[in-house]
């Protein structure tokens, strides 16, 4: 929500709400794989809590992952006001790219081992609620990594690399170049 009436402030903290939830799937994803996508505070009701906790295939629950993040990083900049120690839009963009690549990845060297989703043993084809579920799996691979590059390289871009001296071991080395700011700024 960009509305006038709401702060810089309370629009920044809302991007880095987007990112910490990512980052919370992520590790999720990691460890369950197939995870329920909860978007909106559930009810007590029994029946809105068994249908809230139905698993989405790991495709999906990556895509939301980087969802989340190209929601954080829209507003996030490199430069927090007040030089605060805070969220930026770079960190959101190399999570990004950590996800994308560790899902193009899982699901290139796990395809037709039953894990992936829309393998014949998969467990999710069991599910009522996924029979209608299909995947592409190249298709999946080729989307992440490319969402895995495009982030990678928005970052790689603003950062300066130095001429290679192509000496081993460097004898006198300057590093006036470098300042606080430009080491920490990620």
């Amino acid at each position: 929500d960009r509305s006038p009436s709401r702060g810089l402030g309370d629009v920044y903290k809302r991007q880095e709400i987007y990112f910490l939830r990512a980052w919370e799937y992520f590790s999720k994803l990691q460890n369950l794989g197939d995870f329920p996508i909860l978007t909106k505070v559930l009810s007590d009701k029994k029946e809105d809590l068994i249908e809230a906790s139905k698993r989405r295939p790991r495709n999906e629950v990556a895509r939301f992952i980087l969802s989340d993040l190209d929601k954080a990083a829209e507003l996030m900049t490199n430069s927090p006001v007040g030089g605060k120690n805070r969220l930026t839009r770079n960190a959101a963009l190399l999570v990004k790219s950590r996800v994308a690549l560790s899902e193009a990845t899982w699901l290139k060297y796990h395809r037709g081992t039953g894990r992936v989703p829309g393998d014949d043993t998969w467990p999710g084809k069991q599910k009522d609620y996924l029979k209608d579920f299909t995947i592409n799996v190249n298709q999946e691979i080729d989307f992440f990594l490319t969402e895995a590059m495009a982030a990678a390289k928005e970052v790689g871009d603003q950062i300066t690399l130095t001429v290679n001296s192509k000496e081993v071991n460097p004898t006198s080395v300057s590093y006036t170049h470098l300042t606080l700011p430009t080491i920490l700024r990620v």
